[in-house]
């Protein structure tokens, strides 16, 4: 019994002992020494299946098992989980960060979608990320004519259908393509605005084109606009006989229009008027008085209108 105890007590000796003896210690990883004696170094501490950076693997966060080269990224939250270098900010790769995390991608789902993207309007989606479906350059809100919208000028935010209209300025602002020379849009433009092409409407129009008549009252479509057409004599003329009339010719006749006549001191000439279709002359009483200046006044619903003309030196 003795002998076999003795025989017992060598061989648990013996197995403790020698060189290969280990003393089991709290495992320190990625230093490359076996302290808990299972035979490895720790090079994966989170258990992932992946090596730490630390031991030459891959794995950028040994914490955490959700991190690592095999961990699909969750975009957006700050945290690299498949260790690229970084967290996913532009999930759709079209190389503008997502709006989630400050960039100005506003649908970071859509490579389709980034500022400055073609935007064609009518189906729904803000490519251009402008806020609007549509190309707004501007900012105004409205798509631009290029991209199907209705802003004509999508480089002035001053200019869009919803704007107020600045008359005689020769700029749409409202965008409804109307003479902006004619305010109560009767056809007539206001006198002493003459439009030029490119202001929607012309007073020598080529074929084609409309044409504008002279408006003395463009707040009110319904206004007898009733411009002058011409003079007897002509503004400045010289020359003209004693015994000459004085006519004014309108684009129609005007029963309460009136024609005077004043010399050169402002005595007024002594006559009478009438209307001949739509032409009203002035004949003086007595014959003009040689070489003197006169100045002739019209007055009427688009008037007063005033002349100058000389009568000749001598017969």
């Amino acid at each position: 019994m003795w002998r076999g105890l003795v025989f017992v007590t060598v061989i648990l000796a013996w197995g403790c002992s020698g060189d290969g003896d280990c003393e089991p210690q709290a495992e320190v990883p990625y230093d490359g020494i076996d302290q808990d004696c299972d035979g490895v170094d720790v090079v994966d501490v989170d258990g992932d299946g992946s090596p730490a950076e630390q031991a030459g693997g891959d794995d950028c966060d040994d914490t955490d098992p959700d991190v690592g080269p095999f961990s699909v990224e969750v975009p957006y939250d700050g945290i690299d989980q498949d260790c690229i270098g970084g967290d996913l900010t532009d999930a759709d790769a079209d190389g503008f960060d997502a709006m989630q995390v400050g960039g100005l991608d506003c649908d970071d789902a859509d490579p389709r979608a980034y500022p400055g993207a073609p935007d064609v309007v009518g189906d729904d989606e803000d490519q251009s990320c402008d806020g609007v479906d549509g190309v707004d350059a501007d900012g105004d809100t409205f798509a631009s004519l290029e991209s199907g919208g209705t802003d004509c000028d999508d480089t002035d935010a001053a200019v869009h259908p919803d704007a107020t209209e600045i008359w005689y300025d020769g700029v749409d602002q409202d965008c409804d393509a109307a003479c902006d020379h004619d305010q109560d849009d009767d056809g007539h433009v206001i006198d002493g605005h003459v439009p030029a092409d490119g202001d929607r409407c012309d007073l020598d129009p080529a074929d084609g084109q409309v044409r504008f008549f002279p408006d003395c009252d463009d707040t009110d479509p319904l206004a007898l606009d009733n411009f002058w057409l011409a003079t007897d004599p002509v503004d400045e003329a010289t020359g003209i006989a004693p015994t000459a009339t004085v006519s004014l010719t309108l684009l129609g006749a005007e029963p309460t229009g009136s024609v005077q006549l004043a010399d050169a001191v402002g005595a007024e000439v002594a006559g009478t008027t009438d209307w001949s279709g739509s032409t009203l002359t002035f004949t003086p009483d007595e014959p003009l008085i040689l070489g003197q200046a006169y100045t002739a006044t019209a007055e009427w619903t688009c008037g007063p209108l005033s002349w100058n003309f000389t009568v000749v030196t001598g017969p």
